[in-house]
């Protein structure tokens, strides 16, 4: 879903379309990961996990493809949201998958591996992404995409050890009521205003950017560096729940998100000064990023997939309400007022990780 970012000023230009409008691209994916997500997961609940993950990747691929072959903005945004169902459970199923194997004294090292590569594909992916569509048109991407994605497939298919799901499921019922918990609810919350800030500044990173003369010349190398932000960030963030634990870690990300945004809204008129207040804003948040899940993975006791599956819904109702937000604000005040959504959700963060260390189960 990062490439989008990456590209969204050629977008706009191939599709004859406005800023705002190709933010919808981010919108649509999480639309269909907000909601197709759970669904999937609850309806095939009693399949193998195995099978779920290799064919939810199938299906992605799929919708890639044809991606790659819509002519209309429309079509285009159909797609985008056929992607995010597939590849949402993909994700959770991945997730459930990296608990179940890994050392319970090492869960949060464990867990920041599944991140890690999503960080690599802001490192890499995306400056190449714009490298490409200097020579080549956007589909480009996305064929690449496929073959790897393909690559993957086939690995998960011949390596992957088959679970024995009768050991591990849990009905559906049994696993609701985990929502009876004020801590899962309050840790739902999180995710979401958390997602909110960040995909509000994150899905538009690009143009937000170049409105800087001085960094067009330097975007790809710009975007790598962000990448390795949240590269670290997520690093530290496995290290800080082991040594912290999950409540103390979040508190810790929370204070260093806030100043982040913060110096984003005060350092607008100084380009280098909101770069470093940007990388401050990434690596925070990728620390915090991983610490949702881990907690929702403590609050029920590892036996909810469909709890994490929810709480990625949560993550993508985030990026529904922060791109769509920001498109209203670019549209009414200007890219450079994005930053004041990042600042809301970081104040309000900052709220509800306080009140999660006092709320009882």
């Amino acid at each position: 879903m990062f490439v989008f970012s990456g590209i969204l000023d050629t977008l706009v230009i191939d599709l004859n379309i406005t800023l705002a409008q190709a933010g919808m691209l981010s919108s649509s994916y999480a639309i269909g990961a907000l909601f197709g997500g759970p669904l999937v997961l609850i309806a095939f609940s009693k399949l193998n996990r195995k099978h779920l993950l290799v064919g939810s990747l199938a299906i992605g691929i799929l919708m890639m493809f044809g991606l790659t072959q819509a002519r209309s903005f429309t079509i285009i945004l159909v797609f985008r949201g056929l992607m995010g169902i597939s590849l949402s459970a993909f994700t959770v199923l991945a997730v459930a998958t990296v608990i179940a194997i890994s050392d319970p004294q090492k869960r949060g090292q464990a867990m920041a591996y599944m991140p890690m590569g999503l960080s690599l594909s802001l490192i890499i992916g995306i400056p190449v992404a714009r490298l490409l569509i200097t020579y080549f048109p956007w589909q480009v991407i996305f064929y690449g995409l496929i073959v790897l994605a393909i690559f993957n497939c086939l690995y998960f298919a011949f390596k992957l050890p088959k679970s024995n799901h009768k050991d591990h499921y849990i009905s559906l019922k049994n696993q609701l009521t985990y929502l009876k918990s004020k801590k899962v609810i309050v840790a739902l919350i999180i995710t979401i205003v958390m997602f909110v800030g960040y995909s509000a500044l994150y899905v538009y990173i690009t143009p937000y950017l170049i409105q800087y003369d001085s960094f067009k010349p330097y975007i790809s190398l710009i975007l790598i560096i962000v990448g390795l932000f949240a590269l670290i960030g997520n690093h530290f963030g496995g290290r800080a729940l082991d040594k912290l634990g999950g409540e103390k870690a979040l508190i810790w990300g929370s204070i260093i998100y806030l100043i982040g945004s913060i110096l984003l809204m005060f350092t607008r008129s100084f380009a280098m000064l909101n770069l470093i207040s940007f990388l401050i804003f990434v690596f925070a948040l990728w620390m915090l990023g991983l610490m949702t899940n881990y907690s929702i993975v403590h609050y029920t006791h590892q036996n909810a997939n469909v709890i994490l599956a929810i709480n990625g819904s949560a993550i993508q109702l985030g990026y529904v309400i922060g791109p769509s937000s920001a498109g209203y604000i670019i549209s009414h005040f200007g890219l450079n007022q994005i930053v004041l959504i990042s600042l809301i959700s970081a104040i309000l963060l900052m709220i509800f990780s306080l009140y999660l260390t006092k709320v009882k189960a």
